[in-house]
């Protein structure tokens, strides 16, 4: 007789059922939201973030140069 094996679900499966879970349950008012904006402030924030010698092109115009040794 063999050993019994545990099957074990890989945590992708596991974010993939609950999205498809949660989509489905979701309502549609809630559902709805601009991914492209949410993606865009993202990306504002991690450019904010930055330290060391930052381009001339800086989008955050607060910020500048930080952490740099004299």
């Amino acid at each position: 007789m063999r050993g019994s094996r545990s099957m074990e679900v890989p945590p992708s499966l596991i974010l993939a059922s609950a999205l498809v879970l949660a989509h489905c349950l979701l309502p549609t008012s809630l559902a709805r939201h601009d991914y492209g904006q949410a993606l865009g402030k993202s990306i504002l924030f991690f450019e904010a973030q930055r330290s060391g010698g930052l381009p001339e092109n800086q989008r955050v115009s607060w910020r500048s140069n930080s952490g740099l040794i004299c």
